[in-house]
């Protein structure tokens, strides 16, 4: 406000304090009543920080990479909380001081005689007289300051009743008191007066200021995070046109889920959790270096093997050294991760993790992956420089994650895993992170469908659904006749022989609803029944794993899910190319846009998709069910072959190909009925309606 009128802010801040200790006089400290507010609004900011972080540590989930912004046994904790307690009884003592100040003041110039107007020689009555004509003018009942009239009544009280206290203290409520602490909220913080108030509205103004300006912040921070949230749980623009650029229809199924593993936000959200676990061992090494340099002061180890130790021959001596070394190292490190710390490998003996799963895909001949001549045409940057796949921490655990996957089976029954295991030994930044990895990876994979879809590519999607399926089970074939048969046996052990998966197609039928024939540009539709085979025999056995684990059967079957997904695509077969449908998806094709995507165009005209159909079952006792797979009938007439896949991204050896002949007629030349059928409708909705009136 000083710079709207010309003047320098500083040299009037200045001022007003130079001023404020003139007005002081000697009698009341103003100069200490803008120190009191700022404690206490640094006692009111630093207890917010203080629940915060009290509530940052409690809410903090146990086994997390990202510890905690501020632990509560730290440093800086301990320094907020003796720095707000000093503050706390620096604003007690300073309004102490003040208050007794400004009563002591009022003790000095407290004037009776002055205040009722009277003189000093008046009488009682004259008193009496005086106090009732004050007291009508300035009641509060009639208008008057309340103030003054407690002024008024405080007179007439020293002239009155309590003349022996006045005339012995000076002040008829009898001898000053000085508390030496006051913990109350002074009127003249609130309602100051003099250079003072400028003081304190300016630094009220900034405090107000100051508080706008943290919610903001924490409502931006909040809002990133929120993002972030979202992001994890979603796809990024940024990964879809990496999709689009890296895969093709000749990808195989190692080349989508190496591409899944190497997406840019991918990469980037695995750099951020390995910088957090480096934080975590560096901070863990520091705490066991720091217990390892400590002298002993124990004078009598009673720890150690008595008076036999001169004995033992030079070997023996180190060997017992060593170990209790050893031990005195683990115990040092059992100390510093205190609980709910995190075992990591390379720090914690006997601890897995990715080195663990390396050494052991390598010993199973599946590390490092096969082929990586995929990887080979892309250019990876690591700190500035051009590394490899491998070379590159991130893409290399990223790759570690998708191969242990894959190899799943074979892991999790390793003996070491199921000791290590049983003796809580596992690195949990490398097998939460894992979990995590295998979330972001399957949205990343509906991505990727959903791309192929929009660029009608049969293969590609074809080859996506597989490598869901061989991520979902873990398997490194999904066509394998060994694989197959292994699963086949998997299910018939777990739900029988009735509960190997299969679906039964019937009634298969493809037309335009409504229409006696097919025509160019039609919304036609496949149409047919479905029955699940293995619907029984899954409800009966997890209704009675349910039951066994006093689990309520209904949240079994609404938390079952179970993917199917139908793709179409059609030839021309007399004569003539078969024309293809536009993108299915506006919003991937702008993402998209700018990108080579000639080598989807060069695809044979039987390999473009007319439309990628899901079928998701949500009720695991449902055993049969109609479907109508809908997508727009051919451009130009013709006879067409019409072939269907049902592909499973759950089960292995499920998948099914269907073939039917549909002949197209140029819609030009066709007289539609369907104004008729629409009178017909409402005729027939007009006369239920009556029915039903």
């Amino acid at each position: 406000s000083t710079r709207l009128f010309g003047c320098d802010p500083s040299r009037t801040l200045i001022c007003c304090v130079f001023k404020m200790v003139e007005e002081t006089n000697g009698d009341i400290p103003f100069y200490l009543m803008p120190l009191a507010a700022a404690m206490g609004i640094f006692v009111i900011l630093g207890g917010f920080q203080i629940f915060y972080v009290l509530y940052a540590n409690l809410t903090h989930k146990e086994g997390s990479s990202t510890p905690p912004s501020v632990p509560l046994k730290s440093g800086k904790m301990a320094f907020l909380a003796a720095t707000i307690l000093t503050s706390i009884f620096g604003y007690a003592k300073i309004v102490a001081y003040v208050d007794y100040a400004i009563t002591q003041s009022e003790y000095v110039h407290f004037d009776p005689f002055d205040i009722l107007g009277v003189e000093i020689s008046s009488n009682v009555a004259e008193i009496k007289q005086a106090y009732r004509t004050l007291s009508l003018q300035y009641h509060p009942d009639k208008g008057g300051d309340a103030k003054i009239f407690l002024s008024i009544s405080t007179a007439y009280r020293a002239l009155t009743t309590d003349k022996d206290k006045y005339e012995r203290y000076g002040h008829p409520d009898g001898p000053l008191t000085n508390k030496q602490l006051s913990f109350a909220l002074p009127g003249w913080l609130f309602h100051p007066k003099g250079t003072v108030s400028i003081i304190l509205l300016l630094l009220y103004l900034g405090f107000f200021v100051g508080i706008i300006y943290v919610i903001i912040t924490w409502e931006t921070k909040q809002t990133k995070m929120s993002n972030k949230e979202v992001y994890d749980t979603s796809v990024a623009a940024a990964d879809t046109a990496y999709l689009a650029a890296t895969l093709s229809p000749e990808s195989t199924h190692e080349d989508i889920l190496f591409c899944i593993a190497t997406a840019p936000e991918n990469i980037q959200t695995t750099e951020e959790a390995l910088e957090n676990i480096e934080d975590l061992k560096r901070k863990k090494e520091a705490k066991i270096n720091q217990d390892v340099k400590k002298p002993t002061t124990n004078a009598f180890d009673l720890d150690g093997d008595g008076w036999d130790d001169e004995e033992d021959d030079d070997a023996t001596k180190k060997a017992k050294q060593e170990e209790a070394s050893k031990l005195r190292v683990q115990k040092q490190l059992a100390e510093a991760q205190g609980d709910g710390n995190i075992l990591m490998e390379g720090l914690d003996d006997g601890v897995l993790g990715q080195k663990w799963v390396e050494n052991t895909l390598e010993s199973m001949g599946q590390w490092p992956p096969r082929d990586l001549s995929f990887l080979s045409k892309i250019t990876f940057r690591y700190k500035g420089k051009v590394v490899s796949a491998l070379e590159h921490p991130a893409i290399r655990r990223n790759l570690c994650f998708t191969m242990g996957r894959l190899n799943s089976v074979a892991l999790n029954t390793h003996g070491d895993l199921l000791d290590a295991h049983s003796k809580n030994k596992l690195d949990q930044t490398y097998f939460k992170g894992s979990m995590v990895y295998r979330q972001r990876a399957g949205l990343l994979l509906e991505a990727a469908l959903r791309l192929a879809a929009t660029l009608k590519s049969y293969r590609l999607a074809k080859t996506i659904i597989e490598a869901v399926s061989m991520f979902k089970i873990g398997v490194v074939d999904p066509s394998s006749p060994k694989n197959i048969s292994w699963f086949k046996g998997l299910m018939q052990k777990q739900y029988t022989e009735e509960g190997v998966p299969k679906l039964q197609v019937s009634d298969l039928n493809i037309e335009t609803p409504g229409q006696d024939e097919i025509a160019t540009g039609d919304l036609c539709a496949i149409t047919m029944t479905i029955d699940r085979m293995h619907a029984e025999a899954f409800t009966k056995v997890n209704v009675a794993s349910c039951q066994r684990q006093g689990i309520p059967t209904q949240v079994a079957l609404q938390t079952y899910r179970e993917g199917w997904w139908v793709l179409v695509r059609a030839k021309k077969m007399d004569g003539g190319e078969t024309p293809k449908v536009g993108n299915f998806d506006d919003v991937l094709s702008n993402i998209i846009k700018g990108f080579n995507t000639q080598k989807f165009d060069r695809e044979k005209d039987e390999n473009s998709l007319l439309v990628a159909w899901p079928m998701i079952v949500r009720n695991m006792a449902q055993k049969s069910g109609n479907v109508k797979v809908q997508f727009k009938a051919p451009s130009v007439p013709g006879k067409y072959t019409i072939f269907m896949a049902i592909k499973s991204q759950e089960f292995l050896g499920t998948d099914q190909d269907f073939q039917l002949s549909a002949t197209v007629i140029d819609s030009t030349l066709v007289e539609r009925k369907h104004e008729e059928k629409d009178e017909s409708v409402e005729d027939e909705k007009e006369e239920e309606t009556k029915k039903e009136k």
